[in-house]
C-alpha cells in the first residue's frame, strides 16, 4: 500500500525480515509485496517509535524492535515517493 500510515527508516531484506522487525500481523492485511522509498523534506516533523512485539493467531510471535515512523494523515504520496521495488519472499 503506497499511502500507508507507517513506514521505517531501514530497507527490508525480504518479506520475513520486515514482518518480524515491524511485527506486521497477517491479520492486518499487509502483504509486504512492495517497498517504497520516501524522501521526507527537511524540516518536516515526524513521529518515530519502536514496533512492539505482537502475537498473531496466524504468524505466532512477531518480535518487533524495528523503528516505525507515523506518517502524517494525507501525506503527499506522489511528491514524496521516489522509488519502489518488489520484495522477495
Amino acid at each position: 500500500m503506497r499511502d500507508g500510515s507507517f513506514t521505517t527508516s531501514n530497507p527490508a531484506i525480504n518479506r520475513l525480515d520486515v514482518k518480524q522487525r515491524l511485527a506486521l500481523k497477517t491479520e492486518w492485511g499487509n502483504t509486504m509485496e512492495y517497498e517504497v522509498k520516501i524522501n521526507i523534506p527537511a524540516g518536516t516533523k515526524i513521529n518515530i517509535g519502536i514496533a512492539e512485539k505482537q502475537i498473531s493467531k496466524i504468524d505466532g510471535e512477531l518480535c518487533g524492535g524495528g523503528d516505525q515512523i507515523l506518517m502524517a494523515k494525507d501525506w503527499p504520496v506522489d511528491e514524496w515517493i521516489v522509488g519502489e521495488r518488489e520484495l522477495l519472499k
